[in-house]
């Protein structure tokens, strides 16, 4: 079994079932080239059938699956594209589409090292790890307002709808898998942008321009206050 999301899988309970897991974690926003090479890695096995997963089962699993396939030969990108859209990826994370669309077979050097650095259980990202990323795609939707809410040259195929889609999966993440103190002051301030950054990605569908500016600010505040009581006093 290969779960790809970023929560430890229940490695004893598929010991138990005859299963052996990979751990290969990854985000919405892409497969990286190492996450790729694993899943290379996973394609060559002569072990049996493979399954994959992820926590909702509709973007990175099945992302991951077509991966694999067209690491096996089994598919081309027009396939791939199509099993990623029968599954329900979301048209919203346009990276994980563009990983499998533009998927380049890694060499055999790189997939044998991937496959002999194949664990069951990953440690989770940290906060810090995490916090970058938030703060990377806050700083791309500050530069898609200053654009009118528009795509910028620096990502010209991810939108602002898109843009705020994966900042909110980024804290919804966060909460689900407990990163950072365990605080109820900073879990709240969590779900805080959670809610706030989905406000930002209903307003931007929705065209409402006030809307729009008015959850943006929320996400703004928001940052801004978690920064000055947890970053900037550590």
């Amino acid at each position: 079994m290969v779960s790809v999301d970023g929560a430890r899988p229940d490695v004893e309970a598929a010991q138990r079932h005859g299963l052996r897991y990979i751990h290969i974690p990854m985000g919405y926003d892409g497969v990286p080239s190492g996450a790729a090479a694993s899943l290379a890695a996973v394609s060559k096995t002569k072990e049996g059938e493979v399954f994959v997963h992820c926590h909702h089962g509709k973007h990175r699993g099945p992302s991951a699956a077509a991966v694999i396939a067209r690491a096996a030969g089994a598919w081309d990108a027009v396939q791939a594209e199509a099993w990623q859209k029968a599954a329900g990826t979301s048209p919203d994370y346009p990276g994980l589409y563009r990983s499998v669309r533009e998927f380049q077979m890694p060499s055999d050097a790189l997939i044998k090292s991937a496959g002999g650095n194949q664990q069951s259980a990953v440690k989770p990202a940290g906060l810090v790890e995490s916090m970058v990323t938030v703060d990377g795609q806050t700083e791309a939707l500050a530069d898609m307002k200053a654009a009118g809410w528009k795509p910028i040259p620096a990502l010209p195929d991810e939108t602002p709808v898109q843009a705020a889609r994966l900042l909110n999966e980024q804290f919804r993440e966060g909460v689900r898998l407990g990163l950072g103190p365990k605080d109820p002051a900073f879990v709240q301030a969590m779900k805080g942008g959670e809610m706030s950054s989905l406000a930002l990605e209903s307003a931007l569908k929705s065209g409402d321009r006030v809307a729009t500016d008015a959850a943006w600010k929320q996400v703004k505040d928001g940052c801004t206050a978690c920064h000055q009581r947890w970053r900037n006093e550590r």
